[in-house]
């Protein structure tokens, strides 16, 4: 089963029970983004790093709606996973347990996926049976037994843009470098590097609304920043030089700011979508209030909504 179609069933199931909401999907869609770059992480697994949902509540709800008792991890058949091919069984999230009485047991994620316990019952052979295991834990032995083998080293999903971004951004960018010619302003050669300093503040966002952050600030310490929130909850870190030129100067640029020093602060609004649709009924946006101070400091309050709801 496709992982697109495997987690609207998961998230259908999650809702009937009444275990999640829309807000803690778009944290969880947001998660993923950041934390999984395939992206393959099951919105379950999201869900349960975030602390949304508790791993066992999510294996007995799998388990009674396809009928596949919980199963621990003991006893996995090396032979049969060799059959299957360890990266058939990480992208299918299943793992054939040592046969008892002749008869084996598969230990799954989704035990829903008939195309696969079918495919896995031809190759090893014999009666195999579905069980439930959740997913964190099947990939964690897979990866602990069979590290990944591919060579291809994945990019992060692109990150979604409303409208064309690409020749807004160019349009903005050379607006901005006529004004501050005009007026001989010198523009240093990397802050023409948009694309890293538009990442970089992309990152943050979608990390800031997975973790339920409503505001962050970036103080610049050395050339880059410093970036914390007053909740605690954004794990304090200090960006690498570049980036945290980059992201200062992609923000002023793309709001017609002179790169040089500020006499007074610089405050406006942006509107940025999240692209959550995938686990979400609809997609949000995030209003963002931002700060730039003199001294370099930057400041953001974050409100996510529906985008009809962003007046």
């Amino acid at each position: 089963m496709q992982r697109e179609a495997r987690d609207r069933w998961m998230v259908s199931l999650l809702r009937e029970a009444g275990l999640v909401d829309e807000p803690a999907l778009v944290r969880a869609s947001c998660f993923r983004r950041i934390r999984d770059p395939l992206p393959d992480m099951s919105v379950e697994s999201a869900l349960v790093a975030l602390g949304l949902l508790r791993e066992a509540e999510a294996v007995r709800l799998i388990a009674s709606r396809f009928g596949a008792p919980p199963v621990a991890l003991a006893h996995v058949w090396e032979e049969g996973v060799a059959r299957l091919d360890p990266e058939w069984c990480r992208r299918h999230e299943v793992l054939p347990l040592s046969k008892a009485n002749g008869e084996g047991s598969l230990a799954m994620s989704f035990p829903g996926d008939l195309a696969t316990v079918d495919f896995a019952t031809r190759r090893l052979g014999g009666d195999w049976t579905p069980r439930t295991l959740a997913s964190a834990r099947l990939r964690r032995w897979l990866d602990a037994h069979h590290p990944p083998t591919s060579s291809f080293v994945a990019e992060p999903a692109p990150l979604p843009v409303v409208g064309d971004a690409t020749a807004l951004e160019e349009r903005l960018r050379d607006a901005t470098l006529q004004w501050m010619e005009s007026r001989s302003w010198k523009v240093p050669p990397d802050a023409l590097q948009l694309a890293r300093g538009r990442d970089s503040f992309r990152s943050l966002l979608f990390e800031s609304v997975a973790l339920g952050v409503d505001g962050l600030t970036l103080r610049p310490q050395g050339r880059g920043l410093y970036v914390s929130d007053r909740d605690g909850l954004f794990p304090p870190r200090t960006s690498s030089d570049d980036d945290g030129r980059r992201l200062l100067w992609w923000l002023k640029m793309m709001h017609g700011i002179p790169l040089g020093p500020l006499a007074a602060a610089a405050r406006f609004t942006a509107d940025w979508p999240l692209g959550v649709s995938d686990l979400g009924e609809r997609d949000y946006s995030a209003r963002l209030g931002i700060e730039i101070h003199p001294n370099g400091e930057l400041r953001f309050t974050i409100d996510v909504r529906v985008p009809g709801e962003l007046q």
